[in-house]
């Protein structure tokens, strides 16, 4: 069966979409690994809940570079907000944002 929709250059173009970010790509990958290393030493159960913690640690750590950048610090500290976003894990930040939304909005917190 012949596939009229298919693009030979999918892979060319897919190589160099990952040169043109690789830098957070780079981020992305310290944060993930962290993640799963830090779920596996405390003991998380199940593979699923640590692949999805390491997933989103990854793409919360891809955008660290501009985040530093917009608050006025230096962008050499990228890798190493990387690592503790992975360390951190995405129930710390969570629970962080929850505590930050209660206190501005007054409403008591609900865990």
């Amino acid at each position: 069966m012949k596939m009229p929709d298919k693009n030979p250059d999918l892979w060319a173009q897919l190589i160099a979409w990952l040169a043109a970010h690789k830098e957070g790509g780079g981020y992305a990958a310290t944060a993930a690994l962290m993640a799963l290393l830090r779920s596996a030493y405390v003991g998380q159960q199940g593979w699923t809940r640590r692949l999805i913690d390491a997933a989103m640690c990854a793409m919360v750590a891809y955008f660290i570079k501009d985040c530093l950048a917009a608050i006025g610090w230096d962008s050499t500290y990228a890798y190493l907000g990387s690592m503790f976003i992975g360390y951190a894990g995405v129930d710390y930040f969570g629970n962080m944002l929850r505590r930050i939304a209660s206190n501005r909005t007054g409403s008591p917190r609900q865990e």
